[in-house]
């Protein structure tokens, strides 16, 4: 397995894998825009030369090991490459930004309430880009002999409608296995519609299982085998739901943070690279970074946009509370401000979440473990 495989940035670990060239070259040619619109026939296309092409492959090899259990569920996920090639074109066509966030803000992220929370007037940085927050450990799913956890998600957002102003928001979670090492398969994709945008992160994503039911129920193939492949669907997202909720909590959570904060950020080599390069970048002059900048990436390395060297850790104003007080989190959220003249804007405003009594002896600290709780034609 090569290094790129452990790239703690998911568009190093997939840049190899033959969907997201395929999305690479949809940008390059067209079929794609910046702004996440995409081409007629693309979606054919991805069928003719990634899905059809794979599945055949893999019903060669089960027809000689006369076990073909596994099909339906693969094709299932192959089919999540008609929604995650447009998202690759429309990150790599956006300047393939990437927010890493420190790990200490991850975790006060993690301990802020977002429930009454809404992405109705959230503000993206870019058209499309990438968040690193790293493996949650109690964020996973079963994959193979182990567990495939979350550790990142890519996000777009698109126009709804051809002649509208309304935007699609645009979802797609990354994994790592127990090991460490990327998952290359697509992940799961979450698309919130304007309506959904309105609500709550658990009543959005709610919505959104609800929608794909009534999408599935309403296909017009009443096969038995394409009605086989529906309820291996539904159960793919029956067994997701409770990861959705925590993954998307923590996501808008994510957003909320670079959008306070501002996404303006300098470039610098991620935390990956070895410090020979660092140092290299740093005593390069800005305008001649260039070389270095191919070096790292012929290397497996990239430039990413560090988040959270404002917080510190211990930053967080930890309280001591009396003895018998237990270490927790008391947990932070988002406050509405008006600002701007007339008090007529609206800005977001983070109230961190606070550790109290940090300095118990001969405690686990329960804050290691993290719980958390249309009109017009669409453009697809």
């Amino acid at each position: 397995m090569n290094q790129t495989s452990f790239s703690p940035y998911a568009p190093m670990r997939l840049r190899d894998a033959e969907w997201w060239q395929f999305g690479t070259q949809a940008g390059q040619h067209g079929f794609v825009t910046r702004n996440g619109q995409i081409a007629e026939a693309l979606p054919q296309l991805i069928m003719k030369n990634l899905i059809d092409p794979t599945m055949e492959a893999a019903m060669r090899q089960a027809d000689a090991d006369g076990n073909g259990e596994h099909l339906g569920q693969l094709f299932a996920k192959l089919l999540q490459q008609r929604h995650w090639v447009p998202l690759v074109a429309q990150y790599n066509l956006s300047g393939k930004q990437i927010f890493d966030l420190d790990d200490n803000i991850v975790t006060m992220l993690r301990n802020t309430d977002v429930a009454d929370c809404t992405l109705q007037d959230w503000h993206p940085p870019y058209d499309a880009f990438f968040v690193r927050f790293g493996k949650q450990d109690d964020m996973k799913l079963p994959f193979d002999d182990g567990h495939e956890y979350l550790d990142g998600a890519f996000v777009a957002v698109t126009p709804w409608t051809t002649n509208g102003t309304e935007r699609r928001l645009k979802i797609g979670l990354t994994t790592v296995k127990d090991d460490g090492s990327g998952v290359m398969m697509p992940g799961y994709f979450v698309d919130f519609s304007p309506e959904e945008q309105r609500l709550s992160p658990h009543q959005a994503i709610d919505a959104f299982i609800a929608r794909k039911f009534a999408d599935l129920d309403s296909d017009e193939d009443k096969s038995e085998r394409n009605l086989a492949l529906i309820e291996i669907r539904k159960g793919e997202w029956e067994e997701g739901a409770v990861l959705l909720r925590k993954a998307t909590e923590l996501v808008i959570n994510c957003l909320f943070y670079i959008e306070s904060i501002g996404a303006d950020k300098e470039l610098t080599p991620g935390r990956d690279v070895p410090p020979e390069l660092h140092v290299k970048w740093q005593q390069t002059p800005p305008m001649r970074r260039f070389k270095v900048t191919q070096k790292l990436g012929s290397e497996g390395y990239t430039l990413v946009r560090l988040m959270g060297d404002e917080v510190q850790q211990g930053s967080s104003s930890p309280e001591t509370g009396r003895a018998d007080v237990s270490t927790h989190w008391r947990r932070g959220h988002w406050r509405r401000q008006a600002h701007g003249p007339q008090k007529a804007l609206i800005k977001r405003v983070w109230i961190r979440p606070v550790l109290v009594n940090p300095t118990k002896p001969n405690e686990d600290i329960p804050g290691h473990v993290y719980a958390v709780g249309g009109s017009g034609n669409r453009v697809h």
